[in-house]
């Protein structure tokens, strides 16, 4: 059989009036309840993209994986887009951070640039169909870019996490049952100023060397000479097949799954490189 193209970001869902204010957190079987979330903190990390910080009406318990819909009202209509939080997963969260770029044609980006602290929107949740436990392989090859690093680092918390001894994640195909897996990442930005949690990753890949084994940031317009303090990790220029063929490494198709996330035209080519390696995409 192929190796597997999966993309941890999914799509929109049907939307509801906000209701229910009951205390206890929400399992997965109610996440199409709206809860009301107020903006208490907004933290700018880049001139364009900044943390906010979403007070929840009650408890949300979101898995590895799985994101949420953050509703709003722009212009008298209602509006909605999915976000993976940054927090850690699997835990009972009160408050979500939700990392934005925003964009000058982006209703729900605007909004929350724009939304005074105290401000209201709507959050629903956990939504998305990855499932962690069947995407584990021998080999987890992470590709993102931009905003689309979030699904990753999220996966990653848990993936850690798990390394530091609560609950090493092991492989369940038949014929590598019991085998730990190892991560490739592979990161692409336009420059240095735009990459987005790349101390966290960075921290990540040095403190989990057993599991991360490869680790490459592609910026596509910084010269060739990259300054020796920016990090060995950094390469000039675009990814290309060539460097996911190197992520794979020495393993078997049968042993490969792919994380995909980022803007449309992006995980478009990464696709379509993956699929000349070799792979399928998922179903």
């Amino acid at each position: 059989g192929a190796g597997k193209v999966d993309d941890v970001s999914v799509g929109a869902t049907r939307e509801e009036d906000a209701s229910d204010s009951s205390s206890k957190a929400v399992p997965v079987a109610q996440g199409s309840k709206w809860l009301v979330a107020k903006l208490t903190r907004r933290e700018m990390v880049a001139h364009d993209v900044g943390i906010f910080s979403l007070s929840l009406s009650r408890p949300l318990l979101l898995p590895t994986g799985k994101h949420i819909l953050v509703k709003g009202h722009v212009g008298g209509r209602s509006t909605s887009r999915p976000y993976t939080p940054i927090d850690a997963p699997n835990q009972e969260l009160h408050t979500v951070r939700v990392l934005l770029r925003r964009y000058e044609l982006g209703k729900m980006s605007r909004l929350l640039h724009d939304l005074p602290l105290g401000g209201e929107v709507f959050v629903r949740g956990p939504i998305g169909r990855y499932s962690h436990k069947e995407m584990v392989r021998p080999r987890m090859v992470f590709i993102f870019a931009g905003t689309g690093v979030t699904p990753i680092y999220q996966v990653l918390q848990h993936m850690c996490a798990d390394e530091k001894g609560k609950e090493i994640e092991m492989v369940n195909d038949a014929e590598t049952k019991g085998k730990e897996p190892t991560i490739a990442l592979l990161g692409q930005h336009r420059e240095l100023r735009d990459e987005l949690l790349g101390s966290e990753l960075l921290n990540m890949v040095e403190s989990n060397p057993d599991l991360i084994s490869h680790y490459s940031v592609f910026l596509s317009r910084t010269p060739a000479e990259l300054s020796s303090q920016a990090g060995d990790h950094y390469r000039p220029g675009y990814m290309g097949k060539i460097d996911i063929d190197r992520a794979v490494a020495h393993h078997a198709r049968d042993a490969v799954r792919f994380l995909i996330c980022g803007p449309s035209g992006f995980a478009k080519s990464v696709v379509g490189m993956v699929e000349e390696l070799g792979f399928t995409r998922a179903d």
